[in-house]
């Protein structure tokens, strides 16, 4: 191992919090409390579960912007998710990430870089299918405009998923994330799990996310509803056991036959938010153009 590479991964293990930084999260994961890990379709299965990609035929781009509004976390999005071509679906996508590396509550220290996705899925007969990610992560460490020497890192990963469509509108859900990570501690390993049920315009998720290294999982629950086929509204909390923070989010969105707008929102309260920079809110918007 190179040296400098060494000592950004040094640097980066001190940060417990890392994956969950860097996660790029749609407006409507956001909203749902990121709990999706049973029924995500389409381009919100590149980050949450692979699986789904498969799970309806459609072939859509999206363009999608995050915002902590205070200049600590901000993150643009572009993705292609295209899951009616034939029996294996696709996705690429590609994020530019700007945020507050979570050991500083205040100050000037930014990660910035790029994250890179391909990801694939394949059905697997009854209702199940089959989904995986390959990564590539590329960031640096500023300080204010000034890059820190030796404070950035790169490398590369992959995650893995399942569903399965019981029926009855019942799914299940199962996730493993940075299975080749385990020697980079900005990315550490990963598993989770998800129940969701669907019956038309109405959706209901609870999730659980956990890393491997720690014994602080994260419980979700989300919910949506469809009126008029237009409009879509969701609510979501996710409790964070490490920290004992809750997140707490809602969101809409506007579908029409060839494109869709979505706007989320989260709050964060819990004593780990006393900081002055603390990310305790999140906004997001994406608009996604139906193709096919």
């Amino acid at each position: 191992m190179k040296p400098q590479f060494a000592i950004a991964l040094c640097i980066l293990g001190s940060w417990p919090n890392m994956a969950w930084a860097q996660a790029y999260t749609s407006p409507r994961s956001l909203s749902l409390g990121r709990a999706q890990r049973a029924l995500a379709f389409g381009n919100d299965a590149i980050y949450i579960n692979p699986a789904g990609l498969n799970a309806t035929p459609s072939y859509e781009l999206e363009l999608g912007y995050a915002d902590d509004i205070r200049g600590s976390d901000r993150r643009i999005n572009l993705s292609v998710a295209d899951g009616q071509s034939g029996r294996v679906a696709g996705a690429l996508a590609l994020t530019y990430e700007r945020f507050r590396p979570p050991e500083y509550a205040e100050g000037r220290r930014r990660l910035e870089g790029i994250r890179f996705d391909v990801a694939s899925a394949v059905p697997l007969g009854r209702g199940m299918g089959f989904g995986a990610v390959a990564r590539y992560s590329d960031y640096r460490l500023l300080d204010g405009d000034d890059e820190v020497e030796n404070g950035g890192a790169a490398g590369f990963t992959f995650d893995a998923g399942l569903q399965w469509r019981l029926g009855d509108g019942i799914a299940l859900g199962a996730t493993i994330q940075n299975i080749s990570a385990a020697e980079v501690p900005d990315l550490p390993r990963a598993w989770g799990a998800g129940v969701g049920f669907r019956n038309g315009p109405v959706m209901v998720e609870v999730d659980i996310y956990h890393p491997w290294e720690t014994r602080d999982p994260e419980y979700s629950a989300g919910a949506a509803m469809v009126l008029a086929k237009r409009f879509s509204f969701r609510l979501g909390i996710r409790y964070i056991q490490g920290s004992d923070d809750v997140a707490l989010s809602g969101g809409m969105g506007l579908i029409n036959k060839r494109f869709s707008f979505d706007v989320g929102y989260q709050q964060i309260v819990g004593p780990s938010r006393q900081g002055k920079d603390a990310d305790e809110r999140m906004i997001a918007g994406a608009v996604r153009v139906h193709v096919f």
